[in-house]
């Protein structure tokens, strides 16, 4: 097994801020092809990045500079693939033995990011954040929650029919603003990751071993 899956399955176990989500998102789009395919419909690219993880805590901020928080016509197309899918297919969780133990690794990360969240390194980045996306974007932004009161500021603009340029521009300068923050918010996680990597050592080889036999190539 190639070590690069490994670290894709570990990305998207246990996710941070920053250009390893990409790999993290290859990792869940491949897993959602397979239950899209045991349910009868087409997948989607393996590479596509429109299936968005939280922009909130686990932000790449060069990939929303670079196409911005949607992809609107690549979630288009997906909902018209997903409109076939046998009508029994309850959710499109893939048929490997392992994948409800990472899923459950994953999901005991979610505990250390709230943690890592309320950290004074991590708060303290909150009004200079604030401040820079007030400026750039001409809207109030709270300084007690800058990053959920923008991205529902964002998704208010792009319900209200914003031009694809201005919501582009929002991404722009959620780039712009919040490097230091999400550079701070990763270091705090980093603190943790390694101990949860040993932790599920077994369960993340087993899992990365699966998709390989499932057919996923880094």
């Amino acid at each position: 097994m190639e070590p690069q899956v490994l670290q894709d399955v570990i990305s998207a176990a246990f996710e941070m801020p920053g250009g390893q989500m990409r790999r993290a998102m290859r990792v869940l789009q491949f897993t959602r092809n397979l239950g899209i395919e045991e349910c009868g419909g087409e997948p989607g690219a393996v590479d596509g990045t429109y299936n968005r993880e939280d922009q909130s805590r686990f932000a790449d901020l060069d990939l929303i500079r670079e196409k911005g928080f949607f992809e609107q016509d690549a979630v288009e197309d997906e909902d018209k693939r997903l409109e076939g899918l046998d009508a029994d297919c309850t959710d499109l969780e893939p048929d490997l033995p392992h994948y409800a133990g990472w899923r459950q690794a994953s999901d005991s990360w979610y505990e250390v990011v709230l943690s890592a969240e309320q950290s004074a390194a991590v708060q303290d980045k909150k009004p200079g954040l604030a401040r820079c996306l007030s400026e750039k974007s001409g809207s109030k932004i709270s300084v007690a929650d800058p990053v959920n009161d923008y991205l529902k500021r964002v998704n208010d603009e792009n319900a209200g029919g914003a031009s694809e340029s201005r919501l582009l521009d929002l991404g722009v300068f959620y780039a712009d603003c919040a490097q230091d923050y999400f550079s701070t918010l990763r270091k705090e996680l980093q603190r943790s990751r390694p101990r949860f990597i040993d932790r599920n050592r077994e369960t993340l080889d087993d899992f990365a071993a699966e998709l390989v036999a499932a057919g996923y190539v880094p």
